[in-house]
């Protein structure tokens, strides 16, 4: 057995730590016990004086009413109570007045009880034996008991209540036992939880360490798993660490020789890559974080003779001071992202170039950025074509938008023609058939009185004079939704769509009128002409499309020629 125990570190700790146990637990229950058996003697002595109120309460109550027989009787009634040992009244000399026991009255109450009545100014109010709790009320006089007490008599008497502790004792002795049987199951748990604890914290990890270092001698691999921060802990990483680095050691030169190959096939790689940097056709250039040129290709040194490798190329290619504001390569550190932009680089002579760049990340072997490189492209002369091409075709739209106007313009009055007039009156049609809510449209021809005349007296210029100030009264008098157009010769047409009959004559005698008023001036001399309007209005009698209201509207005019000229004449059955 003790051989054993010299030869086990977890034995000898064991002993050590059950021995503490047992001192500690045995200390922890002696102070526990004795402070259990007090709680118990102090709940007692407080339900003992609730008791010792109650009956002080009871006789005093039946003393001053007169009662002394019934006072006797309850004294006698509480003796045969479990825990009073005896109730007594006493006056102030020990002459007992008054007692659960008959025998007592007359006599003297013991020296002690009187001891503790008479040797203090202010007498306890209970007192504790070994096994008898005293409880002391002075009984003073008052007016409600002179009838039997003369006022003089400032003590009626003392109330003497003994209540035995034998109950208690009996509790405190039953909880010592409780506790001390739970206080040895308690030990012993420990104590296994400690030899557990203790094989498995101290014992196992001494021997695994061990097992490791026997492997370790013979040079066989091995393994330590010794998780915590004690010190077994600290002395099986030490030795893992020890052995790691003498492992280390022994690995290092092979791994010196593979890193050699390793460079040496870095260097070839880096060759070939930069025999493909100066080959491609586009500017390349590696830039680091600092935004400073590393490494460039031909073409990037012919697209910018200025820059210079080693320094920053915010500086060397855009003469700047700090990093351009839309940088593709700034954003390609904050974000890892592929980005391209156009930039605009005035060279040292004056000129200025556009140039497309693309810029993406270079990685290391853990995927963290390192650099960065720029493929740069002088697009200049694409982009001054792109601005001449835009030009031209601007232009050539304008001149488009000029023909189409003139393809619908007649050149002399700049009215729209006859094939505008009837493209519109078509379009009225069919938006009058898709919208069966707008009821009317109305077509007004015009023509000069006597035109041929005025031609053959003053000429075709004068003529042409009076055909333009004529298209302008026709402008002023309509609507901008109304389409006015040269219908032929000194013939105009006016469609007036959502108008019916009485408002296409206000609008044909409005014209009517002007065109009388007005004096077109020609050449010092003064020209006089008069129109002739025949109206006609859809829906209307026999007319159905835009052929019959043309030819409705003509007959109308046929009608005012007839008539005399100069008047508005509307269509037959309108």
């Amino acid at each position: 057995m003790l051989d054993m125990i010299k030869k086990s570190l977890g034995a000898k700790i064991s002993i050590a730590v059950v021995g503490v146990l047992l001192a500690f637990f045995s200390v922890l229950f002696y102070m526990d016990m004795r402070n259990e058996s007090e709680d118990i003697l102090k709940t007692y002595q407080r339900n003992a004086g609730v008791l010792a109120s109650t009956i002080e309460k009871g006789l005093i109550s039946a003393m001053k009413e007169g009662r002394n027989d019934d006072v006797q009787k309850a004294l006698e009634d509480l003796g045969t109570q479990e825990d009073i040992v005896k109730v007594r009244i006493f006056d102030e000399k020990g002459g007992v007045l008054r007692s659960t026991e008959r025998g007592d009255i007359g006599g003297m109450v013991d020296k002690e009880t009187m001891d503790l009545f008479t040797d203090a100014d202010n007498p306890p109010e209970y007192f504790r034996s070994e096994d008898v709790l005293t409880f002391l009320k002075p009984i003073y006089n008052g007016p409600e008991c002179f009838g039997c007490h003369p006022p003089s008599k400032k003590l009626n008497g003392v109330l003497d209540v003994k209540i035995s502790l034998d109950r208690a004792r009996d509790d405190i002795k039953r909880n010592r036992v409780f506790m001390l049987r739970w206080g040895l199951v308690t030990v012993l748990g420990v104590v296994l939880a400690e030899v557990w604890l203790l094989r498995f914290l101290v014992t196992r990890p001494v021997r695994r360490l061990r097992s490791a270092m026997r492997l370790a001698e013979k040079g066989e691999e091995f393994y330590i798993d010794l998780k915590g921060e004690d010190e077994l802990s600290d002395l099986g990483n030490v030795f893992k660490g020890m052995m790691e680095k003498m492992s280390a050691l022994h690995g290092d030169a092979v791994e010196r020789g593979k890193e050699l190959v390793r460079s040496q096939e870095a260097l070839r790689s880096q060759t070939v890559l930069s025999s493909v940097i100066d080959a491609m056709p586009d500017g390349v250039a590696i830039i680091n974080r600092d935004m400073k040129l590393l490494q460039t290709n031909p073409r990037h040194k012919e697209i910018f003779p200025q820059a210079v490798v080693g320094s920053a190329c915010f500086a060397s290619i855009h003469g700047r001071e700090m990093v351009c504001p839309h940088c593709s390569v700034t954003k390609v550190f904050q974000d890892g992202g592929v980005h391209d932009h156009h930039s605009t680089v005035t060279m040292a002579d004056g000129s200025v170039k556009v140039v497309h760049s693309i810029s993406a990340p270079i990685r290391d072997m853990d995927g963290h950025i390192v650099n960065a490189v720029e493929v740069v492209r002088d697009v200049t002369e694409r982009v001054t074509m792109e601005k001449e091409l835009k030009e031209k075709t601007w232009e050539l739209e304008r001149v488009n938008k000029k023909l189409a106007k003139m393809a619908v313009t007649d050149g002399l009055t700049m009215l729209f023609n006859h094939r505008f007039f009837q493209d519109s009156l078509k379009r009225e049609f069919k938006r009058l058939a898709r919208h069966r809510a707008l009821p009317f449209l109305s077509v007004a021809m015009i023509d000069l009185d006597d035109f041929k005349k005025l031609n053959d007296t003053h000429g075709h210029q004068a003529g042409d004079r009076v055909l333009r100030g004529l298209s302008k009264i026709l402008k002023a008098s309509v609507r901008l939704t109304d389409v006015v157009a040269r219908y032929g010769g000194e013939e105009f047409v006016i469609i007036m769509p959502e108008t019916d009959m009485e408002g296409t004559a206000v609008v044909a005698e409005r014209v009517r009128k002007s065109v009388e008023e007005a004096e077109f001036v020609y050449k010092d001399t003064v020209l006089k002409v008069t129109v002739s309007v025949g109206l006609a209005n859809y829906p209307g009698e026999n007319i159905r499309d835009e052929d019959e209201l043309i030819k409705a509207a003509d007959a109308a005019l046929y009608r005012a020629k007839a008539l005399g000229k100069n008047r508005v004449v509307v269509s037959e059955g309108v």
